[in-house]
């Protein structure tokens, strides 16, 4: 399944972007001024294949969770499950601000040093459990553990990255079942052609794995914000992916993902509401940078 799935990602749809660049270009702005927003629309359109995404993209939010030896944190697991389940947790409150529903999955494994046979296992079920998400009309996926322990297992995870370390060996040796899934729901989401929104360090330490085993998946990755943990930095940077909000928030479990899917909104909005020169009958620039890329001609 998993030689299958990295099989099955494919590269970004070239004429999309192009097609979505000179949209971008003959917007009623300056040339490039809205560059954050411009990049993410046009990474969605070579996603998409559309060279104007719609506004109305769905979203969904894949929080995994897994076994732990710790009582009490099992009880904290359960308690924030509950308070998903009515709505009332606040990764649900800041998910339901982008209409991006919540899904919870577990990732059936025992914790503790992995076989190989159970490392792929759990990767087969995080990457089921993104595909879920996509054929129930998910085009972006936003990403992150339940269990807060699966943040120090990615820290200690990134911090081990520096050589060319087998990916599966290192996620036998780190023995955390829910950063297999997150690695393979990364790759099945990017198989099943949706955008892939990371969280926190986790979900970061995820992401390094899936693209050691699939450097094809880089193009479908977005980074949301910069947490307080200490390893979210260094993540981002391997990654080369800016956490475009510096929030330095101590609480995980999708809170960060959900807010980053606001720049997808505005990202959206720029290239659906924005009016071309041409649409808004409004000359195009005389001279500099703009004269050369703008037209009256490009309308809807």
């Amino acid at each position: 399944m998993l030689d299958a799935t990295i099989a099955a990602i494919a590269p970004l749809d070239e004429q999309a972007m192009a097609a979505c660049q000179i949209r971008l270009d003959n917007l009623t702005k300056p040339l490039n001024s809205l560059l954050c927003f411009e990049q993410l629309a046009r990474q969605l359109a070579g996603i998409t294949g559309r060279p104007k995404p719609s506004k109305a993209l769905k979203k969904s939010l894949l929080l995994l969770s897994g076994p732990t030896a710790d009582e009490l944190e099992a009880k904290k697991t359960a308690h924030l499950r509950a308070a998903i389940a009515a709505g009332l947790a606040p990764v649900s409150l800041f998910a339901a601000h982008v209409d991006a529903p919540v899904a919870v999955a577990d990732i059936t494994a025992p914790a503790g040093p992995l076989t190989r046979a159970q490392v792929l296992d759990s990767l087969a079920q995080g990457l089921l459990a993104a595909r879920h998400e996509v054929e129930q009309g998910a085009q972006v996926l936003g990403l992150d553990a339940l269990t807060s322990g699966s943040d120090e297992a990615g820290a200690a995870l990134i911090a081990s990255m520096g050589g060319q370390t087998d990916p599966l060996l290192l996620l036998e040796r780190q023995g955390d079942p829910v950063l297999c899934g997150l690695t393979g729901a990364i790759l099945g989401a990017a198989a099943a052609g949706a955008a892939v929104v990371l969280d926190g360090v986790a979900a970061d330490a995820a992401a390094l794995l899936a693209l050691q085993l699939a450097p094809q998946v880089k193009p479908y990755l977005i980074g949301s914000h910069l947490s307080a943990h200490p390893a979210h930095q260094t993540a981002l940077d391997l990654l080369g992916l800016p956490g475009r909000l510096d929030l330095q928030l101590s609480v995980g479990q999708g809170v960060g993902a959900a807010l980053g899917m606001i720049f997808i909104n505005a990202a959206l909005h720029v290239i659906n509401d924005m009016r071309t020169f041409g649409e808004a009958g409004v000359a195009v620039a005389q001279d500099g940078p703009g004269a050369l890329k703008q037209s009256q001609s490009v309308r809807e």
